[in-house]
C-alpha cells in the first residue's frame, strides 16, 4: 500500500485541518495536512464553514487506486479506419483535444474513472480487452 507523502499532493489542491471532523481519517485532504512540511507558512486549504455537521462536500477518498499515466498505444491494435471515430468519443472523456493530449503524452494522471469510461467507449465499438495506457501504479486520485 502507497504511503502519502506531501510532494504526491498537486500544488493549490486544498488541505483540511479540521481535527474534529468525523471523516477525517479516511479523508485524503487531512492526510494531506498531516504529511506537510513544518516549515510550510501558507497551504490552501478547506474552512470550516465548509462541512455542515458530519457531511462535507469536498471530501476525497484517501484510498489508493490505480492511476495511469499516459495512451501513446492506446490505439495500436485498432484498425486504422476506426481511429478517429474512437478518438473523437474519447477526447470528450478529458474535456477537450488540447486535455486529451496532455493525458496522452501522460502529463497527467488517468483516474480510475475516467479509465473505465475509455474502457466504456472500446466496448461500445466491439473491443473485448481492456484499453492500454502506457504506465499503472498504484497512488492517489486528487480530484
Amino acid at each position: 500500500m502507497k504511503n502519502l507523502t506531501f510532494s504526491d499532493v498537486p500544488k493549490k489542491w486544498a488541505v483540511c485541518f479540521q481535527n474534529d471532523c468525523p471523516m477525517k481519517e479516511g479523508c485524503l485532504r487531512w492526510k494531506a495536512a498531516q504529511v506537510a512540511p513544518g516549515q510550510m507558512q501558507t497551504l490552501v486549504c478547506v474552512t470550516p464553514n465548509t462541512r455542515k455537521g458530519d457531511v462535507c462536500p469536498r471530501f476525497a477518498s484517501a484510498e489508493p487506486v490505480r492511476l495511469a499515466w499516459g495512451m501513446t498505444r492506446l490505439f495500436s491494435r485498432v484498425p486504422w479506419y476506426m481511429v478517429q471515430a474512437l478518438r473523437e468519443e474519447i477526447i470528450p472523456i478529458f474535456g477537450c483535444r488540447r486535455q486529451f493530449y496532455r493525458y496522452r503524452l501522460g502529463r497527467w494522471p488517468i483516474s480510475p474513472e475516467q479509465q473505465q469510461r475509455v474502457a466504456q467507449v472500446f466496448r461500445r465499438f466491439g473491443f473485448e480487452e481492456e484499453p492500454e495506457f502506457d504506465v499503472t501504479k498504484e497512488g492517489f486520485d486528487f480530484v
